[in-house]
């Protein structure tokens, strides 16, 4: 966290500022009950769920030598790619992707067939072995830090990496006496390399999600990663012969994909128009600039005067803060003489630049959208028996600790209450949910052609 804070700082010292607002924030109180960062959720509830987009958490950077990455699918590309671009730490062949394979100095047995082996062991060369064969291996989130919170009870899509310990590394000491820097220094991470890699990764994650113009959120691999969630609940029906009919929700679930897909090609459209309107910059901040200006005086009762760019920074700034306002107010620096409920077709009459105005105003619908697509899985009345968790796409198990449940209710309906009423009841609600996200991605502008 500190090399993140001290990579910004030399980013703002150069001039930079960031096009979405970061918080950065160091929790009190994880042990026990994850005290800190439930409190601040929970006071902040309604602020944050009106204006944070995403949530990044970081626990244990480095307790051994495989890189595991969590996150709400819809990140998943995000990560993938920020990792990819990030060096390995001890690999200059590698990237710090590559990591998720690596594996520590205890080689395990060429066949572990006949071996008495735990079913904490089975599991975990299970996931190993997933791992290696996903094509993007991002894991769901479940609980055990931070993002708890955020995710399961605000609706804010996040993430959590760290380098873990693979079934052929030393046992890691975690809240122990032997938990400490020395074993960092000798044993963990000698020279630091990984803790370096890490923040590299959360930086350009922060810095991606911070300066994309639409945000980096990938709806379209969270829509169909669901369709994987429900296949293993029709699984799990038919092992526990539990008749539940989901038909409804797998055809919800698939116009869900179809409305990610129409998305998605809006904002490619969207992405090639302003790569179009914005070849002569000069210009179209010269166009902006004066119709801005028209704009002020017009509300306060002033008579207009024509003001040319010419590359101050006083105008730059102040251009830069209105395009952020026009693609995320919430994030924006706030200006004194602007209403919240300012539009930007507002600015002024038809103009040569109506066009630009138009795409980006498309552009801040959409991410705007995109930052509410994880609130889509909540729900009121949430979980049963533990109703403190509100999401229905993802959520602890029940009785599995920090691991992750794809739809909690309808799996836990299926496996725990073994019930066929109440199952049914679940893909009513997961149907109204997967509704809510359809509409969540429907915008309600025409693509401009």
């Amino acid at each position: 966290m500190y090399e993140l804070v001290r990579g910004l700082g030399l980013l703002l010292r150069d001039g930079w500022t960031p096009f979405r607002t970061i918080i950065l924030a160091s929790w009190d109180a994880e042990e026990y009950g994850l005290v800190g960062s439930t409190e601040w959720g929970e006071d902040f509830a309604d602020w944050i769920q009106a204006h944070v987009v995403t949530y990044l958490n970081l626990d244990v950077s480095v307790a051994g030598s495989k890189y595991n990455l969590k996150g709400s699918p819809s990140l998943a590309h995000l990560i993938m790619n920020a990792a990819i671009a990030v060096p390995h730490p001890h690999n200059s062949s590698k990237t710090l992707w590559d990591a998720r394979l690596e594996k520590g100095p205890f080689p395990l047995p060429s066949s572990v067939a006949g071996l008495d082996l735990s079913e904490l062991v089975l599991e975990k060369l299970a996931e190993e072995q997933a791992i290696e064969q996903a094509d993007i291996p991002v894991n769901p989130l479940g609980s055990g830090s931070d993002y708890t919170v955020m995710l399961q009870r605000l609706g804010i899509a996040s993430t959590d990496m760290g380098f873990g310990t693979s079934l052929t590394d030393p046992v890691y000491h975690y809240h122990s006496i032997y938990d400490s820097q020395t074993y960092q220094e000798k044993y963990a991470d000698p020279g630091f390399q990984k803790h370096v890699a890490v923040a590299r990764h959360l930086g350009l994650m922060t810095l991606r999600i911070s300066e994309s113009l639409i945000l980096p959120i990938n709806t379209t691999h969270y829509s169909l990663e669901l369709l994987n969630y429900l296949q293993k609940v029709e699984n799990l029906a038919s092992a526990n012969t539990i008749d539940v009919d989901t038909s409804s929700l797998r055809s919800a679930l698939n116009k869900l994909v179809n409305a990610s897909l129409r998305l998605d090609t809006i904002k490619e459209r969207l992405s090639e128009q302003v790569e179009r309107a914005t070849e002569d910059r000069e210009k179209f901040v010269n166009a902006m600039l004066h119709e801005i200006k028209i704009w002020v005086n017009r509300k306060l009762g002033f008579r207009p005067k024509r003001f040319s760019f010419r590359g101050g920074e006083g105008q730059e700034k102040t251009f830069m803060e209105v395009e952020a306002f026009m693609l995320a107010p919430e994030h924006a620096p706030a200006l004194d003489l602007y209403e919240l409920s300012m539009d930007i077709n507002d600015l002024a009459d038809a103009t040569p630049e109506d066009e630009y105005s138009a795409i980006m105003s498309q552009i801040r619908e959409i991410s705007i959208r995109l930052g509410r697509f994880e609130q889509g899985f909540l729900s009121e009345t949430g979980i049963k028996d533990r109703e403190w968790y509100r999401h229905l796409g993802v959520a602890p198990g029940k009785w599995l600790g920090y691991g992750a449940t794809p739809f909690p209710a309808l799996s836990e309906a299926i496996t725990i209450e073994r019930n066929a009423t109440l199952a049914a009841i679940e893909v009513g609600r997961l149907v109204t949910v997967v509704e809510t996200l359809t509409s969540t991605l429907t915008p309600s502008m025409t693509l401009t052609p």
